[in-house]
C-alpha cells in the first residue's frame, strides 16, 4: 500500500477520534476561511483561505478553489489555487491540482494531474535548505 493511502487511513481514523475535524460533505458549498484544524474532509466544494490544517483530504467529488497552508494534502478530487503543503501532496489516479504549488514530498499515481506553477520546497523543518546550492538559514 503506497505511503498516501496510509496517509488517508490515518485521515480517516481521525474523523472518528479527533474533534478537531471537519467534514465538507458532498453537494455542501463553503465561501470562506478555515483555521486550525487536524482533518480537513472535503467531498463537497470549497472557496476560499484554508490555513494551518494539518491533513487536507480532498475526495473524487471533493472541489477546492483559493488558498491553502497544510501539512498534508491527498487529492483524490481537484485543487485549483495556490497551495503550499509543508509535508507530502498526494494526487491519486482521479485527481488534478492545478495552480502555484509549493510542496515537500511528491506523490502522484497513474492517471494524475499536476499542472502550473509547482515547486519543491527543499527547506527542511530543521531550518536547513537541502537544495545543492542551499545554506543554512
Amino acid at each position: 500500500m503506497s505511503q498516501g493511502m496510509d496517509n488517508l487511513e490515518r485521515n480517516n481514523d481521525l474523523i472518528s477520534t479527533n474533534a478537531n475535524s471537519l467534514v465538507v460533505g458532498k453537494g455542501v458549498h463553503i465561501k470562506g476561511e478555515i483555521y486550525n484544524c487536524q482533518l480537513l474532509k472535503l467531498e463537497g466544494i470549497i472557496e476560499g483561505k484554508v490555513d494551518d490544517v494539518a491533513n487536507l483530504s480532498v475526495e473524487r467529488d471533493g472541489k477546492f478553489d483559493g488558498t491553502a497552508i497544510v501539512g498534508y494534502a491527498n487529492v483524490s478530487g481537484s485543487i485549483n489555487g495556490q497551495l503550499t503543503i509543508k509535508d507530502r501532496l498526494t494526487i491519486t489516479a482521479n485527481g488534478t491540482v492545478e495552480g502555484k504549488i509549493t510542496y515537500g514530498e511528491l506523490e502522484i499515481g497513474r492517471g494524475g494531474t499536476l499542472n502550473g506553477k509547482v515547486k519543491r520546497n527543499t527547506v527542511l523543518s530543521s531550518g536547513i535548505d537541502n537544495s545543492p546550492s542551499g545554506n543554512q538559514l
